[in-house]
């Protein structure tokens, strides 16, 4: 199951880092994004790992991703 929502993440990551959508450093940020990124990642897990449905667990895993990145610093805009 993790290693599904791994690869799901991973695939993820790779489609927004083609599109036009980045992440910009608050000037408060402490940490890399490549840091915030592996940090929160291990938080999603930990707290999606009981979760039963794959979709629900991969759906949860990404809104916990993009909070914890937010809060540690990184904003999700677009550059359109």
């Amino acid at each position: 199951m993790h290693k599904i929502n791994w690869v799901l993440f991973s695939s993820l990551i790779f489609f927004v880092g083609c599109s036009s959508i980045s992440y910009v450093q608050k000037p408060w940020a402490k940490i890399s994004l490549e840091q915030a990124k592996a940090e929160c990642d291990w938080e999603s897990s930990k707290k999606t790992i009981d979760l039963n449905d794959s979709n629900e667990s991969y759906n949860n895993s990404m809104e916990l991703m993009q909070k914890c990145i937010k809060a540690k610093g990184w904003e999700l805009t677009s550059n359109s």
